[in-house]
């Protein structure tokens, strides 16, 4: 074969590129808009929504939202009017229920109590001052709020009955109260005191010999403690400091620090990860855009990865239906939906077709074609495919949306050549939550 045949054989090839999974996988797979300053996050597995509190304009006295998405479209479905200045959120599986902490005035807080049957307000409590942080223990049906009040000691966590939707019980815990998380294994309500660097240990008496809602022990931990998390798996929980670069690992049993994670700035967030085993921490690096999420191995306390999210970063939640972490951008009002390859992506490859004739000034239409090539049955790919060109052209649209059935899904464009000579069209697939990136080209040469 000679050099120029070879040359024409060459350009008539399609190439596909195949997509190959990785360990760590995550990424960002969608982009929500909520409402403004978005400061809280909760997963609601009854429903598969997530519910995010929107405090709004902190110096308005207007009262809040709560955006509701759903997991399955990523799209909000509904915002719930609250009360002033939303910044704390939970779920509440027995009752079908969303707890949200409303900061409110010097006049104090309260608790607006959403049905997600029907996405309405049905009660609203009134706690202490500057209500925060919210976790719901199933043993006692009942809901620990800490109010932050003015940093003075002790501050106070208010105990509501989700049966009668009252205040039963008020504890001291130390200075700034501001994030809870119950353990289940010792049947403990763990206070991160955001003023004097601790946490509290409150016993919720369903644990044989101990008192209700009295605190047992108090852990000092890092500075400015402000988001905790429970690992059912370790018995450990996790305590982000935000004025640090550090998550201290407290030993649910022993109630000791055992380990300190180094992170990234100012973690504002963390949840854990059951599907991968880890802890996700929101890293409110200072700066526009800069936010990261840390991943750390619950085996081993160790950061295991660090994702780039390009946007800010402030609250985080975990949705174990989809294997997805859901990520508040504060000051961009969007919440960012990131893949933690939990559920194991598919791999994928993406083909390109563009049928002759290639005449210049004349519009021809592009194909993209993306197959599902992992073994086992198939899925269909779905989502985005962007189109580029070597040279001087132009596009109908420069995306389109994959449509299909079984294995394959497709969509096209049209393509117009401004000039002679060779061409070279790809395609980039964008993936989705089951199927991984890939990318196709295809060359021709055009002619008058």
């Amino acid at each position: 074969m000679n050099g120029l045949s070879g040359l024409v054989v060459l350009l008539l090839v399609a190439f596909a590129f195949t997509s190959l999974p990785l360990a760590h996988a995550q990424s960002i797979v969608a982009t929500v808009g909520v409402g403004t300053q978005p400061l809280a996050i909760a997963y609601d597995s009854g429903k598969g929504e997530v519910f995010v509190a929107n405090q709004g304009t902190f110096s308005s006295l207007d009262d809040g939202t709560v955006s509701v998405i759903d997991d399955s479209t990523n799209a909000v479905v509904a915002t719930v009017t609250v009360g002033l200045n939303p910044d704390g959120i939970a779920y509440d599986p027995g009752k079908g229920e969303v707890f949200v902490a409303n900061h409110g005035t010097l006049g104090g807080g309260s608790v607006s109590v959403i049905d997600d049957s029907t996405n309405t307000v049905v009660a609203t409590i009134d706690v202490g001052l500057h209500p925060f942080g919210v976790a719901y223990d199933p043993a006692e049906g009942e809901v620990f709020v800490a109010n932050s009040g003015i940093g003075t000691t002790p501050g106070i966590v208010s105990v509501i009955s989700d049966t009668t939707n009252t205040v039963v019980a008020t504890i001291n815990v130390g200075a700034g109260p501001y994030a809870l998380a119950y353990d289940q294994a010792t049947g403990e309500v763990f206070v991160a005191n955001y003023v004097d660097g601790t946490v509290s240990v409150i016993t919720d008496g369903s644990v044989p010999g101990d008192t209700p809602n009295a605190v047992e022990v108090t852990v000092t931990v890092g500075p400015i403690p402000d988001a905790v998390a429970y690992d059912p798996t370790t018995g450990g929980v996790y305590v982000a400091s935000d004025t640090s670069t550090s998550v201290s690992v407290i030993d649910g049993p022993s109630e000791t620090v055992v380990a300190t994670v180094t992170v990234g700035s100012q973690p504002t967030g963390i949840a854990y990860d059951s599907g991968q085993k880890e802890s996700f921490v929101a890293n409110d690096v200072p700066g526009l855009g800069t936010g990261t999420v840390s991943v750390i191995d619950d085996s081993t306390n160790t950061v295991v990865d660090t994702v780039t999210l390009g946007y800010n970063a402030y609250a985080i939640a975990y949705d174990s239906g989809r294997g997805e972490v859901f990520v508040t951008d504060q000051l961009d009002g969007l919440v960012l939906v990131m893949s933690d390859a939990s559920v194991t992506q598919r791999s994928s490859s993406t083909a390109v077709y563009c049928p002759a004739p290639h005449h210049r000034g004349v519009p021809l239409t592009c194909t993209a074609v993306v197959t599902d090539t992992s073994s086992g049955t198939p899925t269909t790919p779905t989502g985005m495919i962007t189109f580029s060109a070597s040279r001087a052209s132009s596009f109908s649209s420069t995306t389109c949306t994959l449509s299909g059935s079984g294995a394959t899904a497709s969509c096209a464009v049209t393509f117009t050549a401004a000039k002679l000579g060779v061409y070279k069209i790809a395609a980039s697939y964008a993936g989705d939550a089951e199927h991984l990136v890939s990318t196709g080209h295809r060359t021709f040469v055009v002619t008058p």
